[in-house]
C-alpha cells in the first residue's frame, strides 16, 4: 500500500469575490397576457477559484489557485405569454433566452519582456479570451490519395488528419498552429415550454429545449486509438479507406504524431431537444366522488424523446454517454 499527494497545497488561497451590475425590465401588456422580463448583466469576479494543472517534473497533479480576473456579461429573457383563452380551450406558452460571454482579464499576472500578459498554455487560459474558449489545430480533413506528396512533407500519409499549417513551414508547431476554433460551452440557451387545456378534461404539455453554438471533443473515437473494438459494444465509428475516402474521418491506424502538443478532434454539439411531453385527463368530480374519491388523474408522459443534433456521439449533452428515453404512465388519486 502507498501514499502520495496528487494535488499541492496553496497556503496563499483566497475567497473568490463578484462585483456584478444588472439593468432589467418587467413588462405585463394586455391584462397580463403577454409577460416579459428581460435582464442584462454585466460581472466582474476577482480571485476566482479554478482547478490548475501543474507540470509532471513538479511531482503533483493539480492546485487550487486565484484567477486574477474574469469578466461576464450576459443576458437574459423569459416571454409568458396566454395565446388563447376560451371556455373549451386554452393555450399558454413561455419562453426563456439567455447568453453569456466571458473574458480572462487578468491571469495571474506575468508579463513578457514587452510587457503583453503571459497565457497559461498547459490550462488553455488567454488574457483576453474566454475561459471556455477551444484551442487547438484547426483539421481542414483528410489527407486524400491526391495529396500523398504534400502530406509526406508533413511525415503523414493520405487518410491522416490535415490541419491547417498556419505559417507554411511544413511542420504542426502548438504554438504557432494552433488557434481559437471555438467554445466548449454553449453560446445560447434556449427554452419553449407550452401548456394546453381541451375538452374540459385534458391537458397536454410540450417542451422544448436548446444549446446552440458549441463544439465537443470527441478524439477518443474519431482518432481511432482504442485497441479494443472487437470486444466493446459500441457504435459505428466511420473511417477513411483507399476505396472509400471521405474527408471527416481519418484511417485506423492514422499517424497524428506530427502534432505538437497532441491532437484533438472536436464535432459541433448544438442540440435541439423534445426534453418533456405529457398528456392528462383529469376524471369528472362527479364521476370521482361515486367512487369515493376528491380526485382522479390519469397520465402519460415522455422525457428525451427525440433530439436534434449533428453530434455523431450517444448524446450531445451527456457527451459520449447513452441518454435514456423515459415513458411513464400513471394514475394519481386524491382520496
Amino acid at each position: 500500500m502507498g501514499l502520495y499527494n496528487s494535488s499541492l497545497s496553496n497556503p496563499s488561497l483566497r475567497w473568490e469575490r463578484t462585483e456584478s451590475f444588472n439593468v432589467g425590465i418587467d413588462v405585463g401588456l394586455f391584462n397580463n397576457r403577454i409577460d416579459l422580463s428581460a435582464e442584462a448583466y454585466m460581472m466582474t469576479t476577482t480571485d476566482l477559484l479554478m482547478n490548475c494543472q501543474l507540470p509532471k517534473i513538479t511531482g503533483f497533479g493539480d492546485i487550487t489557485t486565484n484567477l486574477r480576473e474574469l469578466g461576464n456579461r450576459g443576458f437574459e429573457l423569459t416571454l409568458n405569454t396566454v395565446n388563447i383563452s376560451k371556455a373549451d380551450f386554452t393555450w399558454k406558452s413561455s419562453l426563456v433566452f439567455s447568453f453569456n460571454r466571458n473574458e480572462i482579464k487578468k491571469l495571474f499576472g506575468d508579463v513578457d519582456e514587452n510587457g503583453t500578459p503571459i497565457p497559461d498554455y498547459m490550462n488553455h487560459w488567454f488574457p483576453g479570451e474566454g475561459i471556455d474558449v477551444v484551442w487547438d489545430y484547426d483539421v481542414e480533413g483528410v489527407w486524400q490519395l491526391d495529396e500523398k506528396e504534400q502530406s509526406e512533407k508533413y511525415g503523414m500519409k493520405p487518410g491522416d488528419y490535415k490541419g491547417e499549417d498556419v505559417n507554411e513551414d511544413y511542420r504542426y508547431d502548438a504554438l504557432v498552429d494552433k488557434q481559437f476554433i471555438g467554445t466548449d460551452r454553449p453560446r445560447y440557451r434556449f427554452g419553449f415550454r407550452n401548456d394546453f387545456t381541451f375538452l374540459k378534461n385534458f391537458t397536454a404539455s410540450v417542451f422544448l429545449r436548446a444549446d446552440l453554438g458549441h463544439i465537443g471533443n470527441y478524439s477518443t473515437y474519431a482518432i481511432h486509438e482504442s485497441s479494443m473494438y472487437n470486444r466493446l459494444s459500441t457504435f459505428n465509428v466511420p473511417y477513411w479507406t483507399p476505396t472509400n475516402g471521405n474527408n471527416e474521418y481519418a484511417r485506423i491506424t492514422e499517424v497524428h504524431g506530427a502534432y505538437g502538443g497532441g491532437l484533438r478532434i472536436f464535432k459541433p454539439q448544438s442540440f435541439v431537444r423534445v426534453q418533456d411531453l405529457s398528456l392528462a385527463y383529469n376524471v369528472p368530480k362527479v364521476l370521482s366522488r361515486k367512487m369515493k374519491l376528491d380526485g382522479m388523474r390519469v397520465f402519460v408522459s415522455g422525457r428525451n424523446l427525440m433530439t436534434f443534433t449533428n453530434w455523431p456521439g450517444w448524446d450531445p449533452e451527456s457527451g459520449n454517454n447513452p441518454m435514456p428515453k423515459t415513458i411513464t404512465l400513471g394514475l394519481s388519486l386524491t382520496l
